[in-house]
């Protein structure tokens, strides 16, 4: 185990970090290995995955990231440019990935995406519908076997809305809502598809209004939390 992870520091030292990836991928595909052994490879794993070789690399990539809810295409520019000088370091890829769907590059965001994903056995499972959601269209079919049950209820519900299917949207924003009541977009499709129900209107206002970033924060793989602020500015409460 020691000569592995000492092999894999060495191509680490030399900036080679596919070559270190590949020397851990093969150790944990050992069938004789301890539960302590793995973890430190997937440990070991982890930290080549997401270290940065050079200064200005991480430097861009902070940028990138502060830049994010301001200007999502001048995040993803200063993400790509990190890449360039770090190689896939895949929280580089992430945040790349995430600022290009929120800037609505849909298929260059798909092409880094697969690089992330031949990088990382297991990026975020939600990449396929969010491809969608980004191109604004609903699929023949997506791949929703590893969506949580809200996830995949809220993306069911969406897509159903814009295959016009109204009745089957609203049913599927109201599961979505009960399993997972804190995701504000689901408040404004249930408004969007019914806007009769002006209380998930106000809700989604409310939201976006006095706790945008904490739901930035908390739902941070979907990039376009309180996208359709100013859509519902204008909503009063008739009790008012």
């Amino acid at each position: 185990m020691d000569q592995v992870l000492e092999e894999s520091t060495g191509f680490v030292v030399q900036k080679e970090r596919g070559k270190a990836l590949k020397v851990l991928a093969e150790a944990l595909e050992r069938k004789d290995l301890s539960k302590s052994d793995q973890e430190k490879l997937k440990a070991a794993q982890k930290r080549v995955e997401e270290i940065f070789f050079t200064d200005r690399g991480q430097s861009l990539y902070e940028s990138a990231k502060n830049l994010y809810l301001i200007s999502s295409p001048l995040a993803a520019k200063k993400m790509a440019e990190s890449l360039a000088l770090e190689g896939d370091n895949v929280l580089i890829l992430k945040g790349l990935v995430l600022a290009e769907l929120k800037d609505g590059q849909c298929d260059s965001a798909k092409e880094n995406f697969q690089k992330w994903r031949s990088v990382q056995s297991s990026p975020f499972d939600a990449f396929d519908a969010l491809f969608w959601y980004c191109k604004g269209s609903a699929p023949a079919e997506f791949s929703d076997e590893n969506l949580s049950l809200w996830m995949k209820s809220f993306f069911d519900g969406v897509f159903a809305l814009w295959r016009d299917k109204k009745e089957a949207a609203e049913n599927a924003f109201l599961k979505a809502a009960e399993l997972n009541p804190d995701f504000p977009e689901i408040s404004y499709w249930l408004w969007k598809v019914n806007p009769q129900r002006l209380d998930a209107g106000l809700k989604y206002k409310h939201a976006c209004e006095t706790q945008k970033m904490k739901w930035v924060k908390k739902f941070e793989e979907f990039p376009w939390i309180c996208q359709y602020q100013n859509e519902v500015s204008g909503l009063e409460d008739v009790d008012e």
